[in-house]
């Protein structure tokens, strides 16, 4: 199963040594059509509504830390799912948990386009446009009626240690010939529909 993309919110780790993950991983649910992970800053994530299953993903893997101060790797757990909105212009809905094992934790997402509150929720955000495949969480997803290019929220939230992250990523397809006329308003108002379609607010 692919990795999925998280366009503009870098892997980076700071911490000690390596150990092992010591809480039970997240996983898809597939009866209750939800992402579940307990104790992320959300632990459950249920399908938008509109949207169809598409694909998931999991895996446990090793990562080397990111800070020059630190040394050694730390075991990262994740697991994500896609769902599709194949009528208009489409849209996909990525969602995926990530957690870090011992002592390690995720260093800020500083090439953020900024930060909210959304109820007790501190969350990042990041916009994007450009090329359908290269701004959504899941590029293989892409329905064969999307147009070429796309507009994406990306939003960021961890948990007060940073040991844990949720991602989500909303892409709505979009005319190749409106992207240069997207600006501030169409973001905004593109994050409150992520927020709706995730259930966030």
């Amino acid at each position: 199963m692919k990795r999925f993309a998280l366009a503009g919110i870098a892997l980076l780790l700071s911490g000690c040594a390596t150990s092992a993950f010591d809480t039970t991983p997240p996983y898809y649910d597939r009866n209750q059509h939800a992402l579940i992970g307990a104790g992320y800053p959300v632990e459950r994530i249920d399908m938008p509504r509109g949207f169809e299953f598409a694909d998931i993903y999991s895996a446990e893997r090793s990562q080397s830390h990111d800070s020059p101060d630190d040394s050694g790797s730390a075991n990262v757990t994740e697991a994500g799912v896609s769902w599709v909105n194949r009528s208009g212009d489409t849209a996909i809905a990525t969602a995926m948990h990530q957690g870090v094992g011992g002592r390690s934790h995720w260093l800020p997402w500083e090439e953020s386009d900024g930060y909210e509150f959304v109820g007790n929720a501190r969350v990042q955000y990041g916009f994007y446009t450009g090329p359908y495949r290269e701004v959504t969480g899941d590029a293989a997803s892409v329905p064969s009626n999307a147009p070429e290019c796309a507009a994406s929220s990306h939003l960021l939230m961890h948990t007060p240690d940073r040991r844990k992250r949720t991602v989500y990523t909303y892409t709505e397809g979009v005319d190749c010939d409106d992207i240069a006329s997207l600006g501030e308003r169409y973001a905004q108002d593109q994050r409150q529909r992520a927020y709706r379609a995730y259930g966030i607010r």
